[in-house]
């Protein structure tokens, strides 16, 4: 009797060693995976699709991700379309009460943050003429390599049609600024001034730091009707 009392204590042991080992390991992930997506979506709207790994799962419990993959798409931040959002994070450190008791993701630190985002000539015009030029009266063309800004401008009764080129430039952390250079074509019937009022009332901004995990940006590409920014984590 007290062999069969012994074998049922071991095999109750085993179970609850395993049921402590396995089930946080296949758990635990995806319960951090759909909070994280749930508060994303929440912020910005679209598609998001959230990889949690982890080596045992209790780690997740105090906030550290081994290992985190987060793919978004047709997000809107603060009235700027992002097309696709991608990050890929190793020893992520994350506030885990306030993710879980506020719905906010707070990230606080990580061994390594890798992050892509790709926003469109279209998303920039719409966010441009919200808050720069409600009259639409230019609009950005992107192209490999270069950046246009193209419109018209009253100046002295006179219309002039006029083709920028624009430099983008990164202003840290994680701010991007169009602005307009020189004329595509010179003319010198065009006045010196007009690149002036252009450039005074017409640069253009946009800032990427309000977005739930805190980047900085490090690069620029432009392509054929969109551009892609690369960063790290802050």
């Amino acid at each position: 009797m007290r062999t069969k009392a012994k074998g049922w204590l071991a095999a109750a042991i085993l179970i609850t060693i395993a049921a402590v080992l396995v089930v946080p390991y296949y758990l635990l992930p995806r319960t951090a995976a759909r909070i994280i997506g749930s508060v994303l979506r929440t912020e910005l709207g679209g598609t998001v699709e959230v990889s949690v790994g982890t080596n045992f799962g209790w780690e997740l419990v105090f906030g550290r991700f081994p290992a985190v993959e987060i793919a978004g798409a047709q997000w809107t931040l603060d009235g700027l379309p992002i097309d696709c959002f991608s990050l890929r994070g190793r020893n992520v450190q994350v506030d885990l009460s306030s993710l879980v008791r506020n719905g906010r993701f707070a990230y606080l630190s990580a061994a390594d943050l890798q992050v892509e985002l790709r926003i469109t000539e279209k998303g920039l015009n719409q966010y441009f003429w919200e808050k720069i030029d409600p009259e639409r009266r230019f609009r950005i063309d992107l192209a490999r390599g270069r950046a246009f800004l193209h419109g018209e401008l009253e100046l002295w009764q006179t219309r002039w049609n006029v083709s920028l080129i624009c430099e983008c430039r990164i202003s840290k952390p994680a701010v991007i600024v169009m602005v307009p250079v020189e004329f595509m074509v010179f003319d010198t019937r065009v006045p010196d001034i007009l690149l002036e009022i252009i450039n005074e009332n017409y640069r253009f901004q946009f800032n990427l730091g309000r977005l739930p995990i805190p980047i900085n940006l490090e690069s620029i590409e432009l392509f054929d009707e969109y551009l892609v920014l690369h960063g790290s984590g802050a």
